[in-house]
């Protein structure tokens, strides 16, 4: 479950609850609303994008019908401008994503009743295949195999 959704269930039940979390500010809520939106952007093909390129298409008049080899284009490089605005857009989501984490992390520490502690360990044992378990159960389920 996203902490967007863990949110917006907890405004939902909150008064049935035994334990209160701090209210968001208008800014977290916003920047947790544009992350629920740019992952699901990620994640499905969104109609306004196969309507944006069909514009483009006809712009252009071109015929889909003909298109037949199908060219897909993989491109070697890309322009200075390009990777500047690339940077920019992970920038903007990385500081929205520090915010929320640092929300996440304040909810957390509400539900042990102490700071949460995070500590991050490298494991000199490689990663097994048992890992995957719970991911591959989960697809499964979700009729992925």
């Amino acid at each position: 479950m996203s902490y967007y959704k863990f949110r917006q269930l907890y405004s939902k039940h909150e008064k049935n609850l035994d334990f209160k979390l701090e209210p968001l500010s208008e800014e977290i809520i916003a920047d947790l609303k544009q992350f629920n939106m740019s992952r699901n952007f990620q994640n499905h093909m969104p109609e306004s994008l196969i309507t944006v390129e069909r514009e483009i298409i006809n712009e252009k008049g071109l015929d889909i019908s003909n298109m037949n080899p199908l060219i897909v284009v993989s491109d070697e490089s890309c322009t200075l401008e390009y990777d500047i605005d690339m940077y920019n857009s992970y920038k903007a989501m990385n500081a929205m994503a520090k915010g929320i984490f640092e929300i996440m992390k304040k909810d957390m520490s509400v539900f042990l009743g102490k700071e949460l502690e995070i500590v991050e360990m490298c494991s000199d044992k490689p990663k097994s295949i048992e890992a995957l378990e719970p991911v591959k159960k989960s697809a499964s389920i979700q009729g992925l195999n």
